[in-house]
């Protein structure tokens, strides 16, 4: 059974006639709804619709080709990818979700603990990098494979960067991020955004990411 649907809008106007009684009928949880020549600037427009249907999440995409690669002054080497056991990752993890919880009031607990046992799943299954500097964590990610709209795709289920690093080491931390992205991802890659997340938008449209759907779930 399909996990989710998509519908396809001519422009963001065309919100209006969406319902969500309108998929009941199809027994999924989730439908995306994507816009043609979607622009993050235009959700104001539309902020009544999007608290009525709640929809919380927003959906970025790239070709793996278009993603944007920049210099830094600092090199990589200052960086040491770190390993860790199953029990010991997710424990990470979990620590990194409650991290980030702590700077984003906006994410519910209750999806919060249900995106710790994906997570757990996505690492399992996908490819995780964690970072370290100076034996400190600094940074993690996870990738996971899948198929949006018939195409296989790379999901970045999670991205972390610990809180209060200098600019210049943030930088560096998303130029690494960039190359292995490129090393490991299929295509086409996919991220899903809390709609309230303006520094994850801004890292995803930084690194050249379009904004394609809305996540409507049911």
């Amino acid at each position: 059974m399909p996990v989710f649907k998509t519908v396809f809008l001519e422009n963001i106007a065309d919100i209006v006639s969406i319902k969500k009684t309108n998929f009941t009928d199809l027994k999924i949880p989730l439908i995306l709804i994507k816009i043609k020549h979607f622009q993050i600037e235009n959700l104001e427009s539309i902020a009544d619709k999007i608290a009525q249907l709640e929809i919380r999440k927003i959906g970025f995409g790239i070709h793996k080709e278009s993603l944007k690669s920049e210099t830094h002054s600092c090199s990589c080497t200052e960086l040491n990818k770190r390993n860790f056991s199953n029990d010991k990752l997710n424990q990470f993890l979990d620590y990194t979700q409650d991290e980030a919880r702590s700077r984003m009031p906006f994410i519910n607990l209750t999806e919060l603990e249900k995106v710790k046992k994906t997570l757990h799943l996505h690492a399992r299954d996908g490819r995780v990098i964690i970072l370290e500097k100076n034996n400190i964590e600094v940074f993690t990610a996870i990738l996971y494979d899948s198929i949006i709209d018939e195409q296989s795709t790379t999901l970045i289920s999670w991205v972390w960067i610990k809180s209060g690093l200098p600019h210049d080491m943030r930088q560096l931390l998303k130029l690494y991020f960039t190359s292995w992205l490129k090393e490991q991802s299929t295509e086409k890659i996919f991220a899903s955004v809390h709609i309230e997340n303006k520094k994850s938008i801004q890292f995803f449209q930084e690194l050249g990411f379009k904004p394609e759907c809305l996540f409507l779930n049911l």
